[in-house]
């Protein structure tokens, strides 16, 4: 019998349909198959292939690790996780789940890519009432992989993470529920519609985390409810963003997915979050800027010094062993307010103005962060006789 790669190369030197629906056959069937997968995110590696999330299946192990070396080269850790015949309509729900349209198989080789939903049909819930539809966000956890993936290779962006944040806001999730004190009347037999009687008490369980800080727990789909739900002891209750912003002051936050990608919200992120969804922030806020010497620029000392904000930045830059010192100062151009740094750094300037922008923008009270190099002209002249907000620390002496 011929190699799932064999047919493949068939197909190349065809294109007869006969031979692509073979390779379906044998991609459904195959007792063995390798999935590239990402221990950062807790899923399946993403890319994208013709602008379409892809993921990656190898037909045997050779061809994996030749995959594998070539990622390594580009700083990029993946490992495999098998999938056998039983399990394989499973992973391409599970696909389907988080917002992969495209499976490329044998990368390296002579590859195929094809449309997932040349495997399997594309979920319709448009006939289905709208409170039985089952929550899913496959949007959502592909948002969520390719930023939280971003961070892991260092090849994060402010697009990624604005993508992300719009999702979170949008998404509809299930928060766990003990309805075992809930008295409750059904108003509906069709839909499952019902009335919390009076008196009856609705229970939300924490997660803790090692550092014994408590999460309320909110899951993108059912997937991810019972990873955390193993015993089946908690019944999923719809939430929305209103209920993230209601809950996260009866903790220490929230945790989307906890056994997944793990989004942990705090109270200011939510604000940045709520903003960058409706637009009322623009781009440049949350867009890291590099300022220009201008006849019309003034720097200062800010009014109302943002404390907050620089010991975020603080934090940040101490895990940056590339950032020697950073200054701060109060810019005005053409009559608008922002905080500028200066940056004395090493290495790759976006890398170090984005983990800067992503620890500062959430305390920045909604002013502009932009930056530029001490190592330029109007960087040294900005910060002239002013001494550095944070200083690396060298051999124990600052």
């Amino acid at each position: 019998m011929d190699t799932i790669q064999q047919i493949i190369k068939k197909f190349e030197s065809t294109k007869e349909k006969q031979i692509y629906s073979e390779i379906i056959e044998r991609i459904k069937t195959e007792e063995l198959l390798l999935i590239s997968y990402m221990p950062f995110t807790n899923n399946y590696y993403l890319d994208f292939e013709n602008g379409k999330p892809a993921c990656y299946i190898f037909t045997e192990k050779k061809y994996y690790y030749e995959y594998q070396d070539y990622m390594m080269q580009q700083q990029i850790i993946v490992k495999y996780v098998e999938n056998h015949k039983e399990q394989r309509m499973f992973m391409f729900g599970d696909l389907y789940r988080s917002g992969f349209e495209i499976i490329v198989i044998d990368n390296g080789q002579t590859h195929l890519v094809i449309s997932l939903f040349d495997i399997i049909d594309k979920p319709d819930f448009s006939d289905i009432p709208e409170i039985n539809r089952p929550i899913m966000n496959p949007t959502l956890v592909c948002a969520a992989n390719h930023f939280f993936q971003g961070l892991g290779t260092k090849r994060v962006t402010r697009d990624m993470e604005a993508n992300m944040f719009k999702e979170i806001y949008n998404a509809k999730y299930l928060m766990p529920l003990d309805a075992s004190k809930m008295n409750v009347e059904k108003t509906n037999a069709d839909n499952g519609a019902g009335v919390v009687k009076e008196k009856s008490i609705m229970q939300f369980p924490l997660i803790t985390n090692t550092e014994d800080k408590s999460f309320y727990p909110f899951f993108t789909d059912w997937n991810e409810f019972r990873k955390f739900d193993k015993e089946q002891k908690f019944s999923g209750n719809i939430a929305t963003f209103e209920d993230i912003k209601y809950f996260i002051d009866k903790a220490d936050g929230i945790s989307i997915n906890p056994y997944g990608v793990n989004i942990t919200l705090t109270k200011d992120m939510l604000n940045v979050i709520e903003s960058v969804a409706e637009g009322s922030l623009q781009n440049t806020v949350i867009k890291e800027q590099v300022a220009e010497k201008d006849s019309k620029v003034m720097l200062g000392e800010p009014a109302e010094y943002p404390q907050k904000m620089i010991d975020e930045i603080c934090k940040y830059l101490k895990t940056n062993k590339n950032v020697n010192a950073a200054y701060l100062r109060l810019m005005v151009k053409d009559n608008e307010q922002s905080y500028l740094i200066v940056v004395d750094f090493s290495g790759d300037k976006n890398e170090v103005f984005s983990g800067i922008a992503n620890a500062g923008v959430p305390f920045s009270n909604g002013k502009y962060l932009d930056f530029v190099p001490l190592s330029s002209g109007f960087g040294k002249e900005a910060v002239e006789n002013v001494i550095p907000f944070y200083k690396k620390k060298k051999f124990g002496i600052f």
